[in-house]
């Protein structure tokens, strides 16, 4: 086959027989592909042997893929009317495989071809290589199955920690300081409340030893409502006491409301002072 010849003619030395990858591949339409698949991959390697980048192409009819590739990564492109499509393979060492079983398709995951595939030992992990341009394996020093990982040898995790420990710190003492303020608040609450009940007895305390007191001029009647004397009683004490000096005794009506009627019309109109107590 061509495509072992291919690659083939990129290994520096001798490798393992390819695997044998088979079977249909279609377009996202439904149709089978015709014409031909170009293969491309990146530098990797297979069996202790380098196969360098390269690409190669494959002709198809009814979709039907046979190829003979080393293991590792590959990406297939192929052209449709609607322009062109990829897709990604991971061939395992194997004598025959089916294309389906070969297929990345979970795109959430590193892409294939961003891995070298020179194989990796237990307790290493992928770290990124920068000279390489790719995912390697490697062997992290202080952890793993090789030693236990301390907070000091990973890098900035200290000053993460620290960090998270001094905004726990400063959220306890927001939520501490809000609590005290909300307490405050409501100790301020009832005590101005209780100011302003016990203003109000102060104030009832002092309308109960003042005497309400209000002039008329030549009237026969007077009326003062409980609004003006605050006597809250059926039976409050009206005096009365004319320009002359002299005492007047008058009779009074108290409505429900406790507002105060004085007759005075048993004699002259009266021009003087009353006043008005429990």
């Amino acid at each position: 086959m061509r495509s072992l010849l291919a690659l083939l003619s990129l290994a520096v030395a001798a490798a393992a027989a390819p695997t044998h990858v088979t079977g249909t591949l279609s377009q996202a339409n439904g149709d089978t592909v015709e014409g031909v698949v170009v293969i491309t991959w990146n530098t990797f390697t297979s069996s202790a042997t380098v196969f360098k980048a390269g690409s190669i192409t494959v002709p198809i009819h009814a979709g039907r893929f046979d190829s003979r590739l080393e293991p590792g990564v590959y990406t297939l492109k192929w052209g449709t009317p609607a322009g062109p499509e990829t897709l990604n393979l991971y061939v395992p060492a194997a004598a025959t495989v089916d294309l389906t079983a070969c297929l990345l398709t979970d795109t959430s995951k590193l892409p294939a071809g961003d891995i070298a595939q020179s194989g990796a030992s237990d307790g290493q992990t992928l770290v990124w290589s920068a000279a390489a341009g790719r995912w390697q394996p490697a062997t992290i020093t202080g952890g793993g199955p090789g030693g236990p990982v301390t907070i000091a040898s990973v890098t900035g995790l200290q000053g993460a920690l620290d960090a998270k420990a001094t905004t726990s710190a400063l959220a306890a003492e927001t939520a501490a300081r809000a609590a005290a303020d909300t307490a405050n608040a409501s100790a301020n609450a009832a005590t101005a409340a209780a100011l302003v009940n016990e203003t109000a007895a102060r104030v009832a305390a002092i309308d109960a030893l003042t005497p309400f007191s209000i002039h008329f001029t030549a009237e026969l009647s007077g009326f003062i409502p409980f609004a003006s004397h605050h006597v809250a009683s059926a039976h409050p004490i009206v005096n009365c006491i004319d320009a002359a000096g002299s005492y007047w005794i008058a009779p009074i009506t108290v409505s429900p409301a406790h507002d105060i009627t004085i007759d005075f019309s048993s004699g002259l109109p009266f021009t003087g002072d009353c006043t008005v107590r429990p």
